[in-house]
């Protein structure tokens, strides 16, 4: 979709700064078995920061406001206002948000303060992961509704729901339908947005005809029509788009040529370029890569950041290339944080993609998170990093050094970015260990940790982090759903704050936890803040709860909610395999409405539409009769029922990114349906 008006309406900030500097973690983590070696001489507020320890019992959570016993330490920020987080006014009729109102590639949106950038921001950018609806579907349809935790446990679905259409529709009907539209339509928003919906229906068998039918948007008189039609050829995926995107992104004569530019090329359009290298992942681009970043000014760190988060995409043989190419500059003193931030990301993806662990690569993260010197916009992505790579490779947290170095920051971490997202990193180390029988004691001092946070937080504003972390871990340890369940299931009932209440909803729906689905579904009828009910539609449909699906259909079908609660209650209805609301959709993106009423339409068919929706709506893209604007949205509807990825395209950029310090063109990336 156009890389700027038609845009996801929900999330995507850049930070020019995070203004705290990080402090030195102070203290250790002591498993909760074992007293603290420094009680009654360190605490919050002591010099060295104290270090994390469970409760001193079991009780029910506090139902005090933030700052009232929350035991936050001396020196950190008050806990967050009741807001979104997300960019979208929490109440309210549909609007544009600011990030769609211009046309090209970087908008520049107005920079928030990291304070807003809270736990909601991090579930836009890591959701589809966790929702993985496509899996969900084939599940679904492939075990008739059977038993199992994917699929909501003993719930029905309707086995054409979720399903890629059959290959002979695709090829017969849907690319030629959009070749046509690029062919015969001048309208910016419809170029864009059938540009991207052929490459993400497109197989290798046609991707020829489709790098013809985009090659020349590549000299399109508007650089936001430049930049889609790189990206396009990028989400294509074939080899076969590495020479022009090479040549694209080095401003060669050739690049020139085919952007027909009398000067340089346009370097948004390089920085589109170089990320349409990775995300083809040609083992060739590596080296282009690499190149580019060794002889481009941090002056360009839009187009250098681009590169490396390219790089953290590599899965080929030239995987190793990559790796060490990122850990020189990860080494590099003088190279700008704004862009060295994004250096830990692709790390961490990189090897966990490739399943390598080395040493090496543990050692420089870790050396890096501990310095004293590491700049403010780094440390987060560190945080991410360690949780990507490092993994439990014994039964003693004194010999597990990132486990260790991160449950320290949980402890006393001065700085809020890089502390919360430790919680997020911890979780995704336990739920990957192999071996969890083998690590009782580190597994004890996980779920202590989060029970601890979610019921008696040390700063009251990582109660929501201790949920997120909860519910992560908890989705893979089985063992510790019931324990996590409880916990989460008591801070739900007695928190009072709508932020933090919808993250432990959140959480109880991860852990498909269904012992509390009456009571979501009880408050979201009663409630009035579509913030928080969005939330706990999601729970609901992660519960498989299908006696809320009736409720949530009649709430998505109508029109001034936000655009950001219409789409969780679509994908509330996707999980819950309901397929009565695309009709009332079809109808809404035909009525004429906003930007934001119509993507939210378009996300929403996406998520819920089979092969009905996909004849109406390429019956609607094909109207002349119908507005432009809700033409290239059945257009993005279309690419996403036929999307041949299970997860969205850019899921892979936005998965486990530092979303507080994203560069320009990444975040338009991201923003794009």
């Amino acid at each position: 979709m156009s890389m700027s008006r038609i845009a996801l309406v929900t999330l995507v900030v850049m930070l020019a700064a995070l203004s705290a500097p990080l402090l030195a973690h102070g203290g250790s983590y002591v498993p909760p078995s074992q007293p603290p070696p420094d009680a009654g001489q360190s605490g919050p507020g002591s010099p060295t920061g104290g270090s994390w320890k469970p409760p001193a019992d079991s009780g029910s959570p506090s139902g005090s406001s933030p700052s009232q016993g929350s035991g936050a330490r001396a020196g950190a920020p008050q806990p967050r206002p009741t807001s979104t987080g997300s960019g979208v006014a929490p109440s309210g009729a549909e609007q544009v948000p600011s990030g769609v109102r211009g046309h090209g590639c970087t908008t520049g949106g107005p920079a928030i303060d990291s304070a807003s950038a809270g736990w909601q921001y991090w579930w836009e950018f890591n959701k589809d992961q966790y929702l993985a609806l496509k899996s969900r579907g084939l599940r679904l349809s492939s075990q008739g509704g059977s038993v199992g935790h994917l699929t909501g446990r003993g719930r029905h679905a309707d086995p054409d729901l979720f399903v890629r259409p059959e290959p002979a529709t695709i090829r017969g009907d849907v690319l030629p339908l959009l070749l046509r539209l690029l062919a015969d339509e001048h309208d910016r928003d419809i170029v864009d947005s059938s540009m991207l919906a052929l490459a993400r229906t497109s197989g290798e068998e046609t991707a020829q005809f489709v790098i013809d039918a985009l090659l020349p948007f590549l000299a399109h008189k508007e650089r936001g029509v430049q930049c889609a039609a790189a990206l396009a050829l990028g989400v294509l995926h074939s080899p076969r788009a590495v020479p022009a995107l090479t040549e694209l992104m080095r401003d060669s004569l050739q690049g020139r040529r085919l952007a027909r530019a009398k000067g340089p090329v346009d370097r948004s359009v390089r920085a589109c370029a170089a990320l349409g290298l990775g995300l083809v992942n040609e083992p060739d681009s590596v080296d282009a890569l690499c190149v580019l970043l060794e002889t481009t000014a941090d002056s360009d760190d839009d187009l250098k950041s681009c590169a490396i988060a390219a790089l953290g995409l590599t899965d080929n043989q030239a995987g190793p290339q990559a790796l060490s190419f990122l850990l020189k500059l990860l080494e590099d003193r003088r190279l700008n944080p704004a862009i060295k931030s994004h250096v830990p990301p692709a790390i961490g993806k990189l090897c966990q993609r490739m399943g390598l662990s080395d040493p090496v690569v543990e050692r420089a993260l870790l050396k890096a998170f501990g310095g004293r010197d590491t700049d403010a916009l780094v440390r987060p992505s560190l945080a991410i990093a360690l949780g990507l790579v490092g993994g439990v490779p014994s039964d003693e947290l004194e010999q597990d050094a990132v486990l260790g170095a991160l449950l320290d920051c949980c402890a006393a971490g001065r700085d809020d970015a890089t502390r919360e997202l430790c919680f997020i990193a911890v979780a995704q180390i336990g739920a990957r260990d192999s071996a969890p029988l083998e690590h009782p004691r580190v597994h004890q001092a996980l779920r202590g940790l989060f029970i601890g946070e979610c019921l008696r937080p040390t700063v009251a504003s990582d109660r929501a982090w201790a949920a997120l972390g909860a519910g992560i871990y908890g989705q893979a340890r089985v063992e510790s759903q019931g324990e996590l369940g409880e916990a989460l299931t008591a801070a739900y009932s007695a928190e009072g704050d709508p932020s933090y209440k919808g993250a432990f909803a959140l959480a109880l729906g991860l852990l498909d936890d269904r012992g509390p689905a009456g009571e979501l579904f009880a408050d979201l009828r009663e409630r009035q803040d579509q913030e928080l009910n969005g939330f706990t539609a999601l729970s609901l449909g992660f519960m498989g709860y299908r006696p809320a699906a009736e409720t949530l259909r009649g709430q998505c079908q109508a029109q001034s909610i936000l655009p950001l609660y219409r789409m969780r209650l679509a994908t509330s209805l996707a999980l819950l395999a309901d397929d009565g609301a695309d009709e009332a959709l079809i109808a809404l993106l035909g009525q004429g409405h906003a930007v934001g009423v119509n993507a939210a339409a378009a996300r929403s068919l996406g998520l819920i539409g089979g092969e009905p929706a996909l004849r109406t709506l390429s019956a609607m893209a094909a109207d002349p009769g119908q507005g432009s604007l809700a033409r290239a949205f059945a257009c993005v509807a279309i690419g996403m029922i036929c999307e041949k990825t299970e997860l969205p395209w850019n899921a892979r950029l936005s998965a486990d990114s530092n979303f507080r310090c994203l560069a320009p063109t990444l975040r338009e990336a991201l923003d794009i349906l």
